[in-house]
């Protein structure tokens, strides 16, 4: 089977370029994969796009328009897998008119919970839905949601456990990694909590940076980071999925998440973390887990089991039997 992914790809960091690169990973072991990036690379089957910071979107499409339908017919394309419902799928139904393949798209989350509440993004966002063959949701919250516009099922992201498991290593930050954005409520953590390391970038940081902690920009080892704490908090008030929590468990690191759809499929009540309701619980919730070591030993213990479930290769194998029902819908047709 020839897939062309379209979407954030490395050298792009963040949770849909993890995403696709090791979907990618995973189904080219036996099928060829193709990628038209967000931006530069330099791998071979992944092609650059111009897009700049400023208007990002709008040159990626007509970057990427000019590209997409000469790598559909260049190499024989079977399906298109979009990630991120605008830009990249509205550039799968540009690909999918005038090819006649068949697009799916994945939402991650934020495009879902963020984009389509926008008056300028909501109408777009259900027409590129609509013309979708089949829809991927990276949690139940999210499918819900989709639901309305299309057929859809849920996969739920992965973790590399090559990458991410414990180390012994001296642990003592009470750490956040993410987005720096209004949506992900790092600032809860900061009032919570003297210095806590904050791991990532984005618009808010400046303000962020006014009320306190430490500051690390982005990383391409949080692994490294991860073991090096004593607990991760996600303190977002909207969420698709939380991949970071999972990286954190498979690193035998506890977790405090908020209480919201997507969270609560990942992290359950003093199980294997603790989920948060207000933003006054939050300084006790860390200090519960750093005094009490058989909480904490619970929670690492749980946490491990937890992650087990969530491997790259079983995310691949879903999506896999995705391409192939539509595939075969499509020639019975």
């Amino acid at each position: 089977m020839n897939i062309l992914m379209i979407g954030m790809y490395p050298p792009n960091i963040g949770g849909i370029a993890t995403h696709i690169y090791y979907l990618k990973k995973e189904l080219e072991k036996n099928h060829n994969i193709y990628v038209l990036n967000y931006g530069k690379s330099q791998e071979d089957r992944v092609f650059s796009t111009y897009a700049p910071k400023k208007f990002r979107g709008f040159f990626f499409l007509s970057s990427g328009g000019s590209k997409i339908l000469k790598i559909i017919k260049k190499y024989d394309i079977d399906i298109i897998h979009s990630h991120y419902i605008l830009p990249s799928g509205l550039l799968g139904v540009f690909g999918k008119f005038f090819t006649k393949r068949k697009l799916i798209i994945s939402a991650h989350g934020s495009d879902v919970n963020i984009l389509m509440k926008k008056k300028y993004g909501r109408c777009i966002c259900k027409y590129v839905l609509k013309k979708s063959d089949y829809l991927i949701a990276n949690s139940k919250s999210v499918a819900e949601n989709l639901s309305k516009y299309n057929r859809v099922e849920i996969v739920y992201n992965g973790v590399d456990l090559n990458r991410f498991y414990p180390k012994s290593y001296k642990r003592e930050g009470v750490t956040y990694i993410g987005a720096l954005t209004k949506e992900k409520s790092v600032d809860t953590l900061l009032k919570a909590w003297k210095n806590p390391w904050i791991v990532g970038d984005g618009p808010e940081r400046s303000n962020l940076e006014k009320v306190g902690g430490t500051f690390f920009g982005y990383r391409l080892d949080t692994e490294e980071i991860l073991n090096e704490s004593k607990v991760l908090v996600l303190p977002s008030r909207k969420e698709g999925f939380g991949m970071v929590l999972l990286e954190a468990m498979a690193c035998g690191t506890p977790v405090i998440a908020r209480n919201i759809p997507g969270i609560s499929e990942i992290v359950k009540n003093n199980y294997n973390g603790y989920l948060f309701e207000k933003d006054s619980e939050l300084k006790g919730l860390i200090e519960k887990i750093l005094e009490d070591e058989n909480l904490r030993e619970k929670f690492i213990k749980n946490g491990l089991k937890t992650v087990k479930n969530f491997t790259w290769e079983k995310t691949a194998e879903k999506v896999l039997k995705i391409y192939e029902m539509v595939l075969d819908y499509s020639k019975r047709i």
